[in-house]
């Protein structure tokens, strides 16, 4: 998913073809062909607008043809040259004009420049023209470029044309545009199967070699202008129950293989838990569907690409132009379906939760051990470690990206490497532009000790004012000393996380001298969550002598002892409380069971299970196990468990249901869900390739919030009952707990229930026989308990320190 113009590595993109289709096993992309041997590199002269004459870059000739334009020479994006074309009156029309050489025989051409708009205004275009001989003139161009913006296509050559004209242009506008990089290079083969791709053909209700499938609720089917001002395919959904799409059928060759699709499409406006997009299904076989689209609005046309692999013993699929549970008006155009030469397809598209996902075909290499996932801004990756985002097992094929930013657009690269981290295969190069607006709502802080030097995360609301800075102390930040404090970095952006010097005590402060968050520096010692050195020995105080304590620990290791086959609950259960019983009694014997059942549990669960909650449910305890048990593991164990981590990170990131992803975070499930994935992120955030996580962290931690400001009242009710209290703090409570101790948020919600007790947390987290007054803060707060500050982070609802 990218905007109509975008970077790609020599991708098939974008022309009017006719033809006909094929897909299955989703993920976004851009293909990367192999260049015919004619290939001559830029044919463009003078490319960069370096050298220029009287009035125009050397070997451009200008055309005014009505209105005054004005042609000169200014910095481009690298700080060398480029043009720039100005025009006086939304009447006017400037050209610069090159004809350019193709050579005979070329099936088509990469095309590609960069475009930086200044104020522009009226009802014409700004971008790039271009007309092959003999032929109709096409446009390509951004709705909006305020910085430098690559451009990039790929256009078939018609037959016996060797000659193409390129015109940059800004036509019955007003203001100013500047040109830099226009690239010219002969590709290969294309080849799209979908017939009527860019619906020019519409002599009837539906767009000729379309039917209409109408699935659910009510719709309409319109002609519309498309990115070219030629037809798009226009499809209205009533309400967010219905379901409309205009289908086509197509035959594939023999054998399978991976196809690509790619499409534009354009939403001012969309609502519902569903998608608009390109939906496909293989029709016979072994079949399969996919569906690439989104359900929040695009920035002007922007295309979306899907990497596809169709089942060797297929051979037609169906193609859904699809407003899918969605009430919207989406534009479609431009559906293409190509054969991928390249062995691993990358693509992007926005999760439920609207966070930038990247996905990739699996390659054919057998000896990949890792994924590297890469990205940039402005240019493609380079592949290195200055632009890793993320390190991944072999078993994920898919991952999201959660430090962007609003509005920019990214490239993201992956590479596969073998077990010495040698690089085995690389991907395409994909595209994505983050959503216009980040609905963060939670300001979060940390600070942790890391080796010599200490870890700084944050994340700062939506509504805080830019740039931040992180302000150090010996003492606790308040709004009233945060201005006397030492600055440790400002200038800092909404987001992010970096390795220097600190202090004690810290606090995020805003443009405006907001104090924002606090936290307080932490060590990052196993046991985090629950455990302590201060709570183990009054465990092991507690349990020396007779009485219920006692009896209770006896009850638990018995269990233990027994062996998982009688333990008569759940295997995560049992591993947690073999590790529980490995800390009480630093028996190595013991974390070595809670391993096995890790493992045990580990492989049990349901990655594709019909409801998350089904999956979240074992994590909240596997992560206390690793917790808990992982100081007496072998790298090898940890290993093991940072892979499974790594997968259920990749599920949780890409959660659909709407009590998780809607605007009303009151659910259980939001308690449970992201509960859990915030325990595994507390137990294993610092440690090797799984990093410090501090946008996710400080995302799921504002959910959190959310979830327990609306679940609860003042007075300790909860909106789904007491059953589902009971379930949601059993899988939440580690998480928050944690969160206690190592990142909170100034604000209020996190310390509901008002009613819970000092018995409340241990019981949670190894069961109802075993009770020993450990507290956490959010409970102690709102308790009326002792007031002391074990975490990082304290504030109430009106910012202020609690």
């Amino acid at each position: 998913m990218h905007p109509i113009s975008t970077p790609k590595s020599r991708s098939r993109r974008h022309a009017r073809f006719l033809a006909t289709a094929p897909l299955l096993a989703i993920v976004l992309t851009t293909l990367v062909p192999v260049l015919p041997a004619n290939a001559a590199g830029n044919m463009v002269k003078n490319p960069s607008f370096e050298a220029w004459g009287a009035s125009a870059p050397t070997d451009w000739s200008t055309w005014t043809p009505a209105g005054t334009a004005t042609y000169t020479k200014v910095t481009g994006r690298d700080g060398s040259g480029a043009a720039q074309i100005a025009t006086s009156t939304q009447g006017s029309r400037g050209f610069l004009v090159q004809d350019v050489a193709i050579p005979a025989g070329s099936e088509s051409i990469d095309l590609s420049f960069w475009q930086k708009k200044g104020t522009v205004t009226g009802t014409g275009k700004a971008g790039v023209r271009v007309t092959f001989t003999g032929g109709t003139a096409q446009f390509f161009g951004l709705d909006a470029a305020p910085d430098w913006r690559k451009v990039a296509t790929t256009l078939p050559v018609p037959a016996g044309v060797t000659n193409v004209r390129i015109e940059p242009m800004l036509d019955y506008m007003q203001g100013t545009m500047s040109l830099d990089d226009v690239d010219v290079q002969v590709d290969g083969p294309f080849t799209n199967l979908a017939v009527n791709a860019g619906f020019e053909a519409f002599t009837l209700a539906n767009p000729d070699s379309w039917g209409r499938w109408l699935a659910a609720g009510t719709g309409t089917v319109a002609k519309a202008a498309g990115m070219e001002n030629l037809n798009a395919a226009s499809i209205t959904t009533d309400t967010t129950a219905s379901r409309l799409a205009l289908t086509q059928d197509i035959t594939l060759p023999a054998g399978g293989g991976t196809y690509v699709v790619d499409f534009a499409s354009k939403i001012d406006t969309i609502s519902g838990t569903g998608k608009a997009g390109i939906r496909v299904d293989v029709l016979d076989g072994s079949k399969g569907t996919a569906f690439y689209g989104r359900n929040t609005p695009t920035a002007g046309w922007e295309r979306t690409r899907g990497a596809i692999v169709v089942p060797a013993d297929a051979t037609r699929i169906r193609v859904h132009a699809f407003n899918d549970g969605v009430k919207a008006t989406a534009l479609y155009d431009d559906i293409q379906v190509t054969k991928s030469t390249g062995d691993m397809e990358l693509s992007t598209s926005l999760t439920a939760s609207n966070d930038i996902s990247v996905a990739w075909t699996k390659p054919t290499a057998t000896n990949i051990a890792t994924y590297d996932l890469h990205r940039a801004e402005g240019a493609a990756p380079t592949g290195t470690a200055a632009d890793r985002v993320r390190t991944l097992p072999s078993t994920l094929l898919k991952a999201s990206d959660q430090e962007w930013l609003p509005g920019k657009t990214y490239n993201y690269l992956v590479i596969g490497r073998d077990a010495a981290g040698a690089e085995v295969v690389r991907s395409s190069v994909g595209q994505a532009t983050a959503p216009a607006t980040d609905t963060t709502a939670t300001s979060v802080l940390s600070i942790a000790a890391n080796g010599t030097t200490d870890h700084i995360g944050w994340r700062a609301a939506a509504s805080a004012t830019l740039p931040l800075k992180v302000v150090g102390s010996t003492s606790a930040i308040t709004p009233a000393n945060a201005a006397s404090a030492t600055v440790l970095v400002s200038g800092l952006g909404r987001l992010g996380g970096l390795d220097q010097a600190g202090a004690a005590y810290v606090g995020l402060v805003d443009a405006s001298g907001t104090l924002i968050a606090t936290a307080s520096r932490q060590d990052l010692p196993h046991p985090r969550i629950g455990l302590n050195t201060d709570v183990l020995a009054k465990i092991n105080r507690l349990i020396a002598n007779p009485g219920t304590p006692q009896d209770a620990w006896n009850t638990v290791k018995a269990r233990v002892d027994a062996g998982s086959a009688t333990y008569g609950y759940s295997i995560d259960r049992y591993a947690r409380e073999a590790a529980f019983v490995y800390q009480v009694t630093q028996d190595p014997s013991y974390a070595t069971i809670a391993y096995d059942a890790f493992v045990q549990s580990a492989a049990a669960t349901p990655f594709e299970a019909e409801q998350e909650l089904n999956t979240a449910n074992p994590v909240s305890s596997l992560a206390l196990v690793y917790d808990w048990a992982s100081p007496a593991w072998t790298a090898a164990q940890k290993a093991y468990a940072h892979d499974y981590f790594e997968r259920t990170a990749v599920f949780f990131e890409h959660v659909k249901h709407p009590n998780v992803v809607g605007t009303d975070k009151a659910s259980n499930w939001v308690g449970v869900i992201r509960g859990a994935e915030l325990a595994q992120h507390l137990a294993l955030r610092g440690e090797g390739t799984y990093g410090w996580r501090d946008a996710r962290i400080a995302r799921i931690s504002d959910q959190l919030r959310q979830h327990l400001d609306a679940a609860h009242t003042d007075g300790g009710w909860f909106q789904e009952g007491l059953d589902y209290l009971d379930y949601t703090n059993m899988i939440s409570v580690p998480g928050i707990t944690g969160c206690d101790r190592f990142i909170w948020p100034r604000q209020d919600g996190y310390f509901r229930p008002h009613f819970m007790t000092r018995r409340a947390p241990v019981t949670v987290i190894c069961g109802p026989t075993f009770n020993v007054g450990s507290i956490s803060g959010w409970m102690r707060r709102k308790a009326g308990l002792d007031g002391v500050e074990s975490g990082v982070v304290r504030a109430d609802s009106e910012g202020r320190p609690g």
